[in-house]
């Protein structure tokens, strides 16, 4: 952890939303990294239930119990006043990891009544890359937040507050990476 921890809040048309950067140390986000390129990606991730739309399949990683337990994650983030208050009010329900590519195509979605914890993995990443996380209004007509990917940010918001992705841009790295953990109340 350092000591340079910046923590926001946001509230977006009544949907809570936090961001916090410089929780993990370069080293952890370094094992973290190595620890989400290694995993075993399948296809099939999608943003929605809609049938018109559901062949625009993504490349995940489910992980189990076990899995978070190696990676270390929850244990480094339970050394953060940020982690305990998570941890204390919510149990994982289940965690991902998303890869994106150049090109990729995402849509507006949401998740419910859970929270969702999103980790940004990648070491280095410009502006310029693109890559942000959106978050839309109720109607999906106007953007209310925009994430930039910063490495190493963590997202803590509202399932139901409609998000996507926008894919990186041809000039940035070829894989994206987000560690996500869905999270429902104790």
């Amino acid at each position: 952890m350092l000591d340079d921890i910046v923590h926001k809040k946001y509230n977006l048309n009544g949907y809570n939303l936090e961001t916090v950067d410089n929780i993990f140390s370069l080293d952890e986000r370094y094992a973290f990294y190595d620890y989400f390129k290694k995993s075993k990606f399948s296809i099939g991730w999608e943003d929605t239930n809609e049938i018109e739309i559901q062949h625009f399949k993504h490349l995940h990683s489910t992980y189990n119990e076990e899995d978070l337990n190696r990676l270390g994650f929850a244990r480094e983030l339970l050394s953060t006043g940020f982690g305990n208050k998570i941890f204390s009010t919510y149990n994982i329900k289940h965690c991902v990891v998303n890869l994106s590519k150049p090109g990729d195509f995402y849509l507006n979605h949401t998740h419910g009544k859970i929270k969702v914890l999103l980790y940004y993995a990648n070491i280095r990443w410009h502006e310029e890359w693109a890559g942000e996380t959106l978050f839309y209004n109720d109607n999906m007509q106007e953007i209310l937040f925009a994430s930039p990917y910063v490495p190493g940010r963590l997202i803590l918001f509202d399932g139901k507050l409609p998000h996507t992705i926008r894919s990186q841009s041809i000039i940035a790295p070829y894989y994206r990476f987000t560690f996500t953990i869905f999270l429902t109340e104790k």
